[in-house]
């Protein structure tokens, strides 16, 4: 178990660069970064455009919404944590907006099959930390 939180499971680390994100999880905002310069929408953890380079940026609202574009199982566990979740499915999840991100399933042990459409649900953990995972819609 993780002293600090009581969380057993990792947690991210919340700095200056991603606070906006975690910061709109806990309002229940799935938060994105789009570029000023060719409007190219990208998941926080790039610092310039992967289109086109450019460093200047904004935050944006997604809608939550996205398609299955693959996924995994895990049957050994890495973190003592997930112990009593083997095995869980960790879904690649393609946004509406483009761009794609790892999660997972609410409540689903079974695989989603690709392609199924799913929406964004958030689940407090701590007091700072709230994490996006997926439903089908």
């Amino acid at each position: 178990m993780i002293p600090s939180t009581g969380h057993a499971k990792p947690l991210p680390v919340i700095d200056r660069h991603n606070r906006t994100y975690w910061e709109g999880t806990r309002e229940h905002e799935l938060r994105l970064l789009a570029c000023d310069d060719c409007n190219h929408i990208r998941y926080q953890t790039f610092s310039t455009c992967p289109h086109c380079g450019s460093d200047r940026r904004h935050w944006i609202c997604a809608s939550g919404n996205g398609t299955v574009w693959s996924w995994t199982r895990f049957h050994k566990t890495y973190f003592p944590g997930f112990a009593t979740d083997m095995p869980y499915v960790v879904v690649v999840i393609e946004l509406d907006e483009g761009p794609k991100l790892f999660a997972n399933m609410v409540d689903m042990r079974v695989p989603p099959k690709i392609g199924t459409r799913v929406k964004a649900v958030f689940e407090a953990v701590t007091d700072d930390v709230t994490l996006v995972k997926f439903k089908p819609a």
